[in-house]
């Protein structure tokens, strides 16, 4: 696999410190929060690491593959997190400028998932040059999530679009991800088109805490406003 120092230590340094700055927010309201986020990110990220290191995800003969039970862990599993009770404190406590400027790393990582692709690491239609589009979403947090710190009655409904884009442009990459893994071959068998990558270390890492990080805000963006539109109505 090609060695880039900028995808690398890109992919390892922001699933690190998007974790640890989540965290650190979470816990600036409610130590509890950021404890139990900081604990479980770890967990996650150690777990994912070992199975990629030990070549357990790259293993396609056994049935079901590693990879496609991961790939359910990683995208049900801050879901089920978002809609628990652990979400909805998170949801009472933490300001909803503070959740969706979390929200603003994915625009550094697409520029990381960029060099990726150009080095060869990485699909090209997982990028911004293909059909990914989340980095919209990156920008777009930043702005937005400014924009709440100054003005924090500004109207809900920006909010709610920008978070539903936010959603489809996880859920849009993420169906060209498993699409493009060996398992489906969809954008064919050249190996320049099959989504490998993340089944090594520390690339594992972007679906193991970077996804699951933004899947979960996501979730929990919407209880927030869902809540809010419920005391208003």
């Amino acid at each position: 696999m090609t060695f880039d120092p900028i995808v690398y230590f890109g992919i390892l340094l922001l699933a690190i410190a998007v974790t640890l700055l989540t965290s650190a927010a979470f816990a600036s309201f409610s130590g509890r929060l950021g404890f139990r986020f900081l604990l479980g990110g770890i967990c996650m990220g150690v777990i994912a690491s070992v199975c990629a290191a030990t070549g357990l995800l790259a293993n396609f003969d056994r049935s079901p593959p590693p990879f496609g039970i991961a790939v359910l862990l990683f995208f049900l599993g801050p879901i089920w997190l978002g809609r628990s009770r652990y979400g909805k404190d998170v949801a009472d406590a933490i300001p909803i400028q503070i959740l969706v400027l979390i929200q603003a790393f994915r625009l550094p990582l697409e520029l990381v998932m960029h060099e990726a692709a150009n080095v060869g690491l990485m699909p090209e239609q997982l990028s911004f040059s293909g059909w990914n589009f989340d980095i919209m979403t990156g920008a777009s947090a930043l702005v937005l999530g400014v924009a709440l710190m100054f003005h924090p009655g500004l109207n809900r409904r920006f909010i709610w679009l920008w978070n539903i884009w936010g959603s489809l442009c996880l859920l849009v990459i993420a169906g060209i991800a498993i699409f493009s893994s060996p398992v489906f071959l969809a954008f064919g068998d050249e190996p320049e088109n099959i989504n490998t990558w993340v089944l090594y270390f520390p690339y594992v890492l972007l679906p193991a805490l970077l996804v699951t990080n933004a899947i979960f805000t996501h979730v929990v963006i919407f209880r927030k406003l869902r809540a809010a539109d419920k005391v208003w109505a």
